[in-house]
């Protein structure tokens, strides 16, 4: 009786439903990761109606989660009573009483890997550590680091990342750095810890509550900090408050070429210990991507502003190649916005498979960029609309990269504020080592 029940309803569900359902899900090869977190990424289930973007959509948020080197969601059609792979591009909703079978092949990267990443810009610095990607079969990852050079230190680093199926998210690590900062001629010392957790109440967005504490001193204890309350201690104790909201609307997430990535960070640093000090800083990163033929433009805006008891030590220093036409001495400030606009236009593509990882791709590319900073010691006195207060230049570059690591290149850019004399002395060369500026 119960087996008749059963197919009793299934007849019925399969005349009741609308558009292309899923008759089932397989995962057709064996990986590390739990196979239902796998399929909890899917922005469908067995018995749902399908159409294309349902495919594509599912197939990006198991890419988000940086675990596999290669994922491919086949389609197959069953009414006719035997498999028929279609492509997923011809799935309509608006297709009645048919059935399709999905099946995923999901090749995973290495569990435990190693750590490097340099620092092609003052401060010069290089990180080797080692990683551990996939904590308990899922997405949580924990790091432990040192870097060498101009930034000296150690730090331990537990992340927690939102993925499709789990809105919670977290960061937590424990850090002591030496920041050698050449171009303020300053040695800071920085020992302390860094706590954020959160929630993602909307689809692609997520909210993480800030704590911490951060301990600076110097080399140099004859060093005058220089407060308007005009305090000579040699340190700084802070503790960190603070919010980050983080949208990431981007197609891909190793070489995107539509959407937008939005980040807005505030963060209150407060001196209970010592004198009373305090800081307070905003930060905002808005990235947009448009397809141009078979190229991308990627157009940039980026806003660095500060206000409450600040010194000479607070003095902010671009991001690496934040600027790419000039010096980084020359855009350093309490304040600043940056903008910048890249064609990224693919030369070449040259695929590879390997028995781990599954298919991946070496992509070549040229890009044409333009840059422009200004900055202002005090955030009021910002002059957006005058030509003249802007530090600008233009270039171009090559690079390439694969699915599994950022890209390595070089860019070279030029700023006319100066004149055209000596235009080979005036370029400045942007080293890329596994890293994107935007």
């Amino acid at each position: 009786m119960l087996k008749k029940f059963l197919i009793l309803s299934s007849l019925i569900f399969s005349l009741l439903v609308k558009g292309e359902y899923v008759k089932s899900i397989t995962l057709e090869n064996k990986t590390y990761t739990k196979e239902d977190f796998i399929k909890k990424q899917l922005t469908f289930n067995i018995f749902n109606s399908v159409d294309s973007s349902d495919i594509e959509k599912s197939k990006l948020n198991i890419l988000k989660t940086e675990l596999f080197g290669e994922v491919r969601i086949d389609v197959f059609k069953v009414d006719s009573g035997f498999k028929e792979k279609i492509s997923p591009s011809i799935l309509r909703k608006e297709n009645k009483d048919d059935s399709v079978e999905v099946s995923i092949t999901a090749k995973e990267m290495l569990v435990f890997l190693p750590s490097l990443g340099f620092s092609t810009t003052k401060p010069y610095s290089i990180t080797l550590g080692a990683s551990y990607g996939n904590l308990f079969r899922e997405r949580h990852k924990i790091e432990l680091a040192f870097t060498f050079l101009d930034v000296k230190g150690v730090y331990l680093l537990y992340t927690l990342p939102t993925v499709y199926s789990r809105k919670y998210t977290g960061e937590y690590k424990i850090f002591y750095t030496q920041n050698d900062r050449d171009i303020l001629n300053i040695v800071e010392y920085h020992k302390g810890v860094y706590l954020s957790t959160g929630y993602s109440f909307i689809s692609d967005l997520s909210t993480q509550f800030i704590l911490g504490f951060d301990r600076v001193s110097f080399k140099d204890d004859t060093f005058s900090i220089s407060y308007k309350s005009n305090d000579l201690k040699g340190y700084d104790e802070f503790l960190q408050s603070g919010i980050k909201f983080t949208l990431n609307k981007k197609n891909d997430p190793f070489f995107p070429t539509s959407g937008n990535f939005d980040e807005l960070t505030f963060l209150y640093e407060r001196n209970f210990w010592g004198t009373e000090i305090n800081r307070l800083k905003l930060s905002f990163n808005n990235v947009n991507y448009f397809k141009f033929f078979k190229g991308t433009f990627a157009f940039r805006n980026k806003f660095l502003l500060q206000n409450g008891s600040l010194t000479y030590y607070n003095l902010a220093e671009p991001d690496p190649f934040e600027n790419r036409t000039v010096s980084e001495k020359d855009v350093t400030n309490f304040n600043r916005y940056s903008g910048s606009l890249e064609l990224r236009y693919p030369i070449l593509k040259i695929p590879f498979e390997y028995p781990i990882i599954g298919k991946i791709s070496f992509n070549y590319i040229v890009t044409l960029f333009a840059d422009w900073t200004t900055v202002a010691s005090d955030y009021k006195d910002f002059q957006f609309f005058e030509k003249g207060s802007y530090l600008y230049g233009y270039g171009l570059g090559f690079m390439f990269f694969t699915e599994i690591f950022d890209p390595i290149g070089v860019q070279i850019g030029f700023s006319p504020v100066n004149g055209y004399n000596d235009i080979l002395k005036k370029l400045k060369y942007n080293i890329f080592l596994l890293c994107w500026n935007f």
